[in-house]
């Protein structure tokens, strides 16, 4: 469904931006491209289900970060195996690399920059070069929205020697 937008060309949150999807993976593996193919994921099963909020927790160097990389079609470094679905298509994630993404481990945001300027710069990065400023600038103001950032947007992101955004 598309989202609707008031005179103000702001999301009304009357309607979801993005349908809700149901994700499933089964066996999923990945190998590194070495002389043994080195087995460092394996057998991994689950559902991440439709419009719920998830969490891959674990200690650090135990894979988290190379099974969303497995999942997200970014192990280029690598051989995937297993079947992914996404609302029981399979190999529904194909084709679709420059809408997905999960937030890493590491902060990847500049700690010195604004929440608005944080999301300008990524638009402007990463928007493809055909949509219009000012389609960009709404993308902006729609995720400040949905995001509930509206209180913070102009306040710097910091980082635990300076203090910003978050305690």
């Amino acid at each position: 469904a598309s989202a609707r937008y008031s005179d103000e060309n702001t999301y009304d949150g009357s309607e979801p931006l993005r349908e809700p999807v149901c994700i499933e993976f089964e066996n999923v593996g990945l190998s590194i491209k070495d002389k043994g193919r080195t087995q460092i994921i394996q057998d991994i099963n689950g559902a991440f289900p439709p419009a719920s909020l998830c969490a891959l927790m674990g200690p650090s160097g135990c894979g988290k970060t190379t099974f969303m990389n497995a999942m997200c079609n970014k192990a280029s470094y690598g051989k995937v195996t297993g079947t992914v679905r996404i609302n029981g298509k399979v190999d529904g994630l194909s084709g679709l690399d420059s809408l997905i993404g999960f937030v890493p481990q590491d902060d990847t945001v500049h700690v010195n920059l604004t929440v608005y300027d944080n999301l300008y710069y990524s638009a402007f990065a990463r928007l493809p070069a055909s949509m219009s400023k000012e389609e960009k600038l709404q993308e902006i103001e729609t995720c400040i929205k949905v995001l509930g950032l509206e209180k913070v947007h102009h306040c710097l992101v910091g980082d635990a020697e300076k203090r910003g955004i978050s305690g």
